[in-house]
């Protein structure tokens, strides 16, 4: 008789499939490139020499007085970095169903793992992006960022509410097609919308409706490790992981209910 595998061994073979997903989505972006996964290091190092450059000689912007001209450019990367992870998941997860329609029919593989795939692919090439930004970040203000690294930890509530909005797009995507269609002007508006381009303070005099953004919480704990460099606020965490964790129980819970219909519609 075979033995009934335990919730632990079920989890971490949930895991592991997750894990061998993203690996697989990761270096299929990079397939056939020159320098391989290097091209994500390469290509983020361009746009902040290009953005350094831009927003210090050609349209100088500061982002507080007395800051350096460079500092923009540094406060611009810092806030696309999350923003761009977010849009990428949100991008793929309409037709990551109708994509995958050959796992669809299969009992034994849980489709719940392809959304989380793709979710840690991007946190993957995010990775690289926060290594750009460190290399430029040191060169620009002379001294290294020591907190930066922690960034990954401190970002669980943005890990979340893409994991949950990635769940609830893949899973509405797989019964109307033109959702993926949509996604893409919406994630146009919503980045002005968002303090991404400027700082937070500007959407003071929206008062509560500036609270309506649930990225803003995030933007916010990844501008304090990424730019300034000090520990994100107490309130700012908190709020991101709350609407993080919110966020990713409503996606798998829709994930979860529409499921069983997937293979009536691929």
């Amino acid at each position: 008789m075979t033995p009934t595998p335990r919730p632990t061994d079920r989890l971490a073979r949930y895991f592991e499939l997750v894990w061998v997903l993203a690996r697989r989505d990761f270096e299929a972006r990079y397939r056939g490139n020159v320098l391989g996964w290097v091209t994500g290091l390469v290509i983020p190092l361009a746009f902040l020499v290009v953005y350094s450059f831009v927003f210090s000689s050609i349209a100088p912007i500061r982002v507080r007085p007395g800051a350096d001209r460079a500092d923009y450019a540094l406060f611009l990367f810092s806030g696309l970095l999350p923003w761009t992870i977010f849009a990428d998941c949100a991008t793929r997860a309409p037709r990551l169903i109708r994509g995958n329609a050959h796992l669809v029919r299969k009992v034994a593989v849980p489709l719940s793992a392809l959304p989380l795939s793709i979710v840690l692919a991007s946190y993957l090439q995010f990775l690289l992006g926060c290594s750009a930004l460190f290399v430029v970040t040191w060169l620009v203000r002379g001294a290294p960022p020591w907190l930066m690294p922690l960034a990954p930890l401190a970002l669980v509530g943005h890990l979340a509410f893409c994991a949950g909005a990635v769940w609830f797009l893949a899973a509405v995507g797989a019964f109307i097609r033109d959702l993926g269609d949509a996604v893409g002007p919406l994630l146009t508006m919503w980045l002005f919308v968002t303090p991404v381009l400027y700082p937070a303070s500007n959407l003071e005099a929206l008062g509560w409706l500036r609270f309506l953004n649930p990225l803003t919480p995030h933007i916010a704990v990844a501008r304090d490790l990424l730019f300034d460099g000090r520990l994100p606020s107490l309130d700012a965490a908190a709020v991101s992981l709350v609407v993080g964790g919110v966020c990713a129980v409503g996606g798998w819970l829709v994930f979860r209910t529409a499921r069983p219909a997937f293979a009536d519609v691929v």
